[in-house]
């Protein structure tokens, strides 16, 4: 096996780990949005009990958190898997 192949195969592993991790984040993202639109009253009165927050906290800590996640899942996995796509199809035409 040469070393064009070892990293042809390592580029396709590390997008295939990357893609995963995106879908697995947009996913959580998804989620909890969802929770937050259709169970916003049952997901306050949990957090409520654990937590002595008001509504407005909870609306910021929450909407603040999902903001975070989004620009933190595609920096860190959306980003990085478009350019290790963008390598394989460079190394493929040469």
């Amino acid at each position: 096996m040469s070393t064009k192949d070892t990293v042809d195969d390592l580029l396709a592993t590390l997008a295939a780990i990357l893609g995963r991790c995106a879908i697995m984040a947009l996913g959580l993202l998804v989620f909890w949005g969802l929770l937050l639109v259709f169970a916003p009253d049952f997901t306050f009165n949990i957090q409520r009990t654990l937590l002595d927050i008001t509504r407005p906290q909870f609306n910021l800590i929450h909407f603040g958190g999902l903001a975070l996640a989004k620009v933190a899942t595609f920096w860190l996995f959306v980003m990085p898997y478009i350019a290790v796509k963008l390598v394989i199809r460079a190394r493929r035409q040469r």
